[in-house]
């Protein structure tokens, strides 16, 4: 008994130096967790719960929070961080918030191990962008480590960007790569065989209960009829607000479609601005006069992240009597909807 007792000692005297040395005793704790041996990728340590905070995201253990080019910058739909089966609840809106993708994917993680099978909300919320030069769109970019939404350098290729947000100005410039493409102005007189009166545009600022459904509205001498999907106003949202909008089905796409017309009299068509809070935004105008077809435009207008895109028409020289817009919604409660309907007068 003797000697099995002096082995039993012997034993641990062996053990106990060697976990000094090689450092396994030692906790790894980064801000709200304990971290995974050599922080790989967010995992989760055996026994433990998901840091949030104390997982490296980069070569030589770097934060998760430092960007080190554009594309290390994202806009996501996972602003929180659920640190247990309580804290699945969360909304988002304009796109998502700016991070950078080792943080999105972190947060994307907690989501799925505490969440399954559930997603933050999409949510409307009025989004502020900074006002570019010349037009141009805010884009994501990483400065001194840090993601954020900042103009592009003046002049670069391809043109000036149709603006996303503010008000439109007259006679506005062509996109740019990448943008939304067609010819006129966003918002000034592109009247391809000459003058034809003044733009008036539908600003829908006559709508004053949020949410309301809408079926039918008229500014200005512009009736807006919507003809399908389940549109409804936005009193606090818009380009400037108020605007209108329809959400995606929980279970798939939605079609949304108004038609606009000015009491049978002729006008033609400028632009629209169009919006979408996480997706890109396909589109079809279709111009008539009387039951024939006059134009047929179909495009797809890039993510704008939440924002406002204005969108020429190429055929804005057209006469016509009745426009019909139609936009696609293809992901479950997306917002999507419309704003300053231009038309030339």
């Amino acid at each position: 008994m003797c000697r099995l007792t002096s082995i039993l000692i012997v034993s641990v005297w062996v053990l106990t130096p060697s976990c000094g040395r090689t450092n396994l005793d030692a906790v790894v704790a980064g801000d709200g967790g304990t971290m995974a041996l050599a922080g790989l990728g967010g995992s989760q340590a055996t026994g433990g719960q998901i840091g949030t905070g104390g997982t490296s995201a980069g070569a030589g253990g770097s934060s998760p929070d430092t960007c080190y080019s554009d594309s290390d910058c994202v806009r996501c739909i996972w602003e929180t961080t659920p640190a247990n089966s309580n804290d699945c609840t969360g909304s988002y809106c304009c796109g998502g918030m700016v991070s950078t993708r080792s943080r999105c994917e972190l947060n994307q993680a907690s989501w799925t191990f505490y969440c399954p099978n559930q997603f933050p909300a999409a949510d409307v919320c009025p989004c502020f962008f900074p006002t570019c030069s010349g037009q141009a769109i805010a884009a994501l970019s990483c400065v001194g480590g840090e993601c954020g939404l900042r103009c592009p350098p003046i002049g670069g290729a391809g043109g000036a960007v149709l603006s996303t947000g503010g008000k439109p100005g007259a006679g506005g410039s062509n996109s740019a790569s990448g943008g939304v493409s067609g010819r006129g102005g966003s918002g000034g007189n592109s009247s391809t065989g000459g003058a034809f009166g003044k733009v008036v545009t539908c600003t829908f600022s006559g709508l004053t209960v949020d949410a309301q459904t809408l079926s039918s509205y008229t500014e200005s001498g512009i009736t807006v009829l919507a003809t399908a999907g389940a549109w409804q106003a936005r009193t606090s949202f818009g380009n400037p607000a108020p605007s209108i909008l329809f959400f995606a089905s929980a279970d798939g796409a939605a079609t949304g479609q108004v038609k606009v017309t000015t009491g049978g009299s002729a006008f033609r068509f400028s632009s629209v601005d169009l919006y979408s809070s996480t997706t890109t935004i396909p589109y079809v105008f279709t111009g008539l006069k009387g039951a024939t077809k006059v134009f047929s435009v179909s495009g797809t207008v890039p993510n704008t992240f939440g924002n406002f895109a204005s969108v020429a028409n190429p055929n804005a020289g057209d006469l016509i009597d009745t426009l019909v817009i139609e936009l696609t919604n293809g992901v479950a409660q997306n917002p999507m909807g419309l704003d300053n309907v231009r038309l030339t007068m």
